[in-house]
């Protein structure tokens, strides 16, 4: 893929390079391997489809969320889905995307819709033998560390599909937020251009850094649009 995004182009790079050597933004994979015989568990504000961009690859799950649609209002889940799987910005542009929708317009969720997403997720995971066989999930934001249900994610999520989710940008602990980290859930924090970490971005309690600075992607209209944060950062690993 040629003039792509500086986030998919440093992709192909390694240790602190931000760009190929050749400085060109080209974004190399195989289409047999790029999410071929995936599905990303997309936990956020729902996913707006797309004909090209996401096509047959996406799956409308529950609405846990306190709107009446499943429709994302709040211009967050499609663009997470975008740098997962979209056609143009995607990083795995032959994964399978399943939309389970806990914020409303607002950006507002509470623990239990969160709770009950992850249940959801466990159970179609285990009982939906005719998709893809490998899951994970991806989950672009942080909850109040005082839940203790949500802290208990962790333990209980042992075993079952790797959950992604984002450092968070108050420029703090990641490990004060909640989920807590284990060894079920992956914590990322976002880099630059330059492969370093910028100051909105949480740390501790991380494992990586992915890009979430600039990221040109998809909103929810499927108009092209640019923002950072970790958010943008957990759905380049989960991608």
């Amino acid at each position: 893929q040629a003039e792509t995004t500086w986030g998919l182009a440093s992709l192909n790079t390694w240790a602190n390079e931000s760009l190929p050597l050749d400085g060109q933004r080209t974004y190399s994979y195989s289409k047999k391997r790029v999410g071929t015989g995936v599905n990303v568990y997309v936990i956020d504000s729902g996913i707006n489809p797309h004909p090209t961009e996401l096509g047959d690859r996406l799956t409308i799950g529950p609405n846990f969320s306190t709107d009446r649609t499943n429709d994302d209002l709040a211009n967050h889940g499609t663009m997470m889905a975008s740098i997962i799987g979209s056609r143009t910005y995607g990083v795995a542009k032959n994964v399978h995307i399943t939309s389970i929708k806990v914020f409303n317009q607002y950006s507002v969720s509470t623990a239990d819709a969160l709770l009950r997403a992850l249940q959801w997720t466990w159970k179609d995971q285990a009982t939906n033998t005719k998709g893809p066989k490998g899951h994970l999930i991806n989950l672009s934001a942080i909850f109040d560390p005082s839940s203790e249900s949500v802290n208990n994610i962790g333990p209980n999520h042992s075993g079952a599909n790797q959950l992604i989710r984002a450092a968070g940008n108050t420029g703090s602990d990641a490990c004060s937020y909640s989920p807590m980290h284990s060894l079920s859930i992956f914590t990322v924090m976002a880099h630059n251009q330059e492969k370093k970490v910028p100051s909105f971005s949480n740390t501790g309690c991380s494992v990586m850094a992915a890009p979430g600075h600039r990221i040109v992607t998809w909103s929810n209209a499927y108009t092209k649009t640019s923002g950072y944060g970790t958010s943008q950062a957990a759905a380049f690993a989960s991608g």
